[in-house]
This record gives structure tokens, C-alpha cells and sequence, in this order.
């Protein structure tokens, strides 16, 4: 596992720094209205395309015979294109005061944009979780980093007189990119094809049911929420506000997301391989790699609370000073954030998605109290973040304590411990 974690965060600390050298310029390329549009369009495309495939994907690294996983990845494409006509038709039909009751009016005019991004981030994720099934490690890290380069590439090259449209098409190649490497290295490895099994079809969406039944609402519940702070200001704040908050969340999640994204895959990688009746194993894999976490998380936190007005200010500008308040805002949300997000992926495992929806429906409801009462108390956008951020991490250090309990009572339940 240790290799496997090394290696995605090489990759990972490499593909941020090239989003983080060329923040600046995107900066300045584009105005925080225009950051604003872009923003609420990838909040719109991270909620939307992981549910078109149903959440089948989370499943496959779990069989053991190839079949399995060959029919399952077809399960996953055929639920992906059909939700994605279904998605389109419903976008044909709905006026754009549908899109302004929801918050995200202004993105009304690249809607069917949005329908084309969606299907192929969620085809991209189909395969991704293939890789991560592989250890592919290596193939993946080089994969993030061209994701980086190039996305960013596309951005600054379309920043000139294309409003956001430049970062719009940045943003999906951004998080597509990797596609043909990933589906090139699948065919390759194939070598031939099964017999189309139409029982064994049915019987595989029947056996994995429980992942539409409750990682689909789970992770819609867990989707909304993360990107209720971008919603929110859209829609009682104006889109420059919005501009300013998303570069703060862009440039915090930098380095969670280059730690959490790779210990994330890995980790369930290991505890998938270790199988669920191995209850010890996984109780100490995972408690060992809970306590390196918090303290990473506090460290991260630390230095992010301290350096952000001056690393916005120095590196973006005096313009830009509202993000680097909003980022010492967001900061208080990290602290248990890595090892939260790590850990929740054991529930996969261990057969336990009804618990997992029940975590992110209280995620929601803790972030959607918290920006009620902001509403209602008319705080400002900042003091709304900082209210936000304190519920989140409230609400990570209970899914902590929650699945430590979890594995602890399957320990004892299975008599691995005297």
C-alpha cells in the first residue's frame, strides 16, 4: 500500500503544482464574474456526472472473476448513456427560470454543454475505478498529470474574448483527459471478449443493487453538499462573489486533494484486496492510517489558516484579497477532512452502504443548517463560510469515530480478538 501511496502522490503533488503556477495567470485572464460562471458550471458537472452510471462503478474492484467485472463495466455504460438522454431531454424541456429556482440560471445557455461533460466524466470514472482495480498506480499518476497540464492549457488558451467558455472546456478536459489512456490500457489487457451473458448480466445488477438503492442518494446527498457554498452565493450573492470563493476552494483543496485523492484510491484498493471477513486486518490497516492523517490534517489546516490573505494578496494580487479570506475561512473545514474521506471508502467493503447514505444524509443536513442559519441571521458571504467550515468538521470527526466503532464491533462480532 505504502508504494501504491507514494506513487499517486507524486503524481498528485505534481499535477497541483502545474494548477497552482498557472492560477495566476488564469487570474488575470479572466474576471471573477467569469471565474464565477465557470465555477457553478463544474459544481453543476461534479454533482450530475457520477450519478449517471447509478454508482455500479464503486463496485468494480470488489469480483473476483474477470466475467464479473467485464459485465459490470457494461452495466455501467449502458446505465451511462441512458441517463444521459434522459438528462438531455430533460434539459430540452425545462426553462431557464428552472435552472434560477435551483441557483444555477446562469449557466442556462451551456446546458447541453453540460450533458456532453457529464457523459464523458462519467465513462472516464467507469474505467478509473478499473485502473484502481488493476493498481495501475503508475498509469494513473501519469494520467492526473497530463489532466493538469493540458486542462490548464486549454484555459488560458481559450481566455481570450471566450467569457468563460475557456474554462468551461478546460474544466471538462481537466477531468476527462485520461479517458483514451485509461480505455486503451483496459482494451489491451482484455485480449478478447466474453460472451455476452444476458442471466449473469441481470443477475450482477440485481446482486449490486444496494449501490443504486444507497450510494446513488448517498453520493448525491454527499455531491450537493460539497457544492453548496458555490450555490449558495450564487444564488444570494452575485456571480463575482462567487468568482472569488471558488479560487478560494480551488487553491485550498490543492492540497487535500493531492493527499486524499491518492491515499483515497489506495487505501481502498488495500482494504478491498483484504477482503470484508478479515475484520482484524482492516480494523489495524485503517486505525494506523487514521492517526498519520490527523496530524497531517491539523499541519495542512495550520499553515493554510496562517498563509492564505498573504499567498492570495502576494501571488494574485491586492484584487484578489476576498479569496484569501475565504480560504482562512475554509481552512477550519481540513482538519479532519483526509481521514474522513479516506475511511468512509471502507464501507464499500464491508457491505455497509445503508450507514453510508445515512452519513452523507447528515452531511447535508448539517451543511444545509448551517447556510439556513446564515440566511436567515443575514450573515455575510465570509461569515457564512466560516460557519460552514465549522460544521464540516464537526461533521468528519463524527464519521471518524462512527466507522472506527463500526470495524471495532465487527472485530469482536467475528471473535478475531479475545
Amino acid at each position: 500500500m505504502i508504494s501504491g501511496i507514494k506513487t499517486l502522490l507524486k503524481g498528485n503533488f505534481i499535477s497541483k503544482a502545474i494548477v497552482v503556477l498557472m492560477i495566476p495567470i488564469i487570474a488575470r485572464l479572466y474576471t471573477p464574474n467569469e471565474i464565477g460562471v465557470a465555477a457553478l458550471f463544474t459544481s453543476c458537472l461534479l454533482i450530475i456526472s457520477p450519478l449517471l452510471n447509478l454508482r455500479y462503478c464503486l463496485a468494480i474492484p470488489l469480483p473476483r472473476r474477470r466475467e464479473v467485472v467485464e459485465l459490470l463495466i457494461l452495466v455501467c455504460l449502458i446505465f451511462t448513456f441512458i441517463t444521459s438522454f434522459l438528462l438531455a431531454v430533460t434539459f430540452l424541456l425545462s426553462s431557464k427560470s428552472v435552472f434560477t429556482l435551483f441557483g444555477v440560471g446562469e449557466i442556462y445557455d451551456f446546458r447541453f454543454l453540460l450533458v456532453i461533460s457529464c457523459l464523458i466524466v462519467s465513462v472516464y470514472e467507469v474505467f478509473n475505478m478499473w485502473i484502481v482495480r488493476r493498481k495501475k498506480f503508475k498509469n494513473f499518476s501519469n494520467v492526473i498529470i497530463k489532466q493538469s497540464l493540458f486542462g490548464s492549457v486549454v484555459k488560458i488558451c481559450g481566455g481570450i474574448g471566450n467569457g468563460p467558455l475557456g474554462l468551461i472546456f478546460g474544466t471538462i478536459v481537466q477531468n476527462s483527459f485520461g479517458l483514451y489512456s485509461f480505455l486503451s490500457t483496459y482494451i489491451e489487457e482484455k485480449k478478447g471478449s466474453y460472451k455476452l451473458n444476458i442471466q449473469l448480466l441481470l443477475l450482477i445488477v440485481k446482486y449490486y443493487a444496494n449501490y443504486f438503492y444507497f450510494k446513488l442518494p448517498a453520493h448525491l446527498l454527499y455531491a450537493v453538499s460539497a457544492q453548496m457554498p458555490i450555490i449558495y452565493a450564487s444564488k444570494y450573492f452575485g456571480m463575482s462573489d462567487v468568482g472569488y470563493l471558488s479560487l478560494a476552494i480551488s487553491m485550498v483543496a490543492l492540497p487535500i486533494g493531492a493527499i486524499s485523492r491518492s491515499i483515497n484510491k489506495v487505501y481502498y484498493s488495500e482494504v478491498s484486496s483484504i477482503g470484508k471477513n478479515k475484520s482484524e486486518e482492516i480494523y489495524n490497516v485503517t486505525i494506523k492510517l487514521v492517526k498519520k492523517l490527523f496530524l497531517l490534517g491539523v499541519l495542512v489546516s495550520f499553515i493554510t489558516f496562517i498563509l492564505s490573505p498573504w499567498v492570495f494578496s502576494f501571488i494574485l494580487g491586492e484584487s484578489w484579497n476576498d479569496s484569501g479570506d475565504y480560504a482562512r475561512a475554509l481552512s477550519i473545514g481540513l482538519i479532519f477532512q483526509i481521514s474522513a474521506t479516506t475511511v468512509i471508502m471502507v464501507l464499500n467493503v464491508i457491505n455497509l452502504n445503508a450507514f453510508s447514505f445515512f452519513i452523507h444524509l447528515v452531511r447535508f443536513l448539517v451543511i444545509s443548517l448551517s447556510f439556513y442559519i446564515s440566511y436567515i441571521q443575514s450573515y455575510s458571504l465570509l461569515d457564512s463560510i466560516y460557519a460552514y467550515s465549522v460544521s464540516i468538521s464537526l461533521f468528519y470527526l463524527f464519521v471518524i469515530i462512527s466507522i472506527i466503532l463500526i470495524l471495532k464491533k465487527n472485530v469482536l462480532k467475528n471473535g478475531e480478538v479475545k
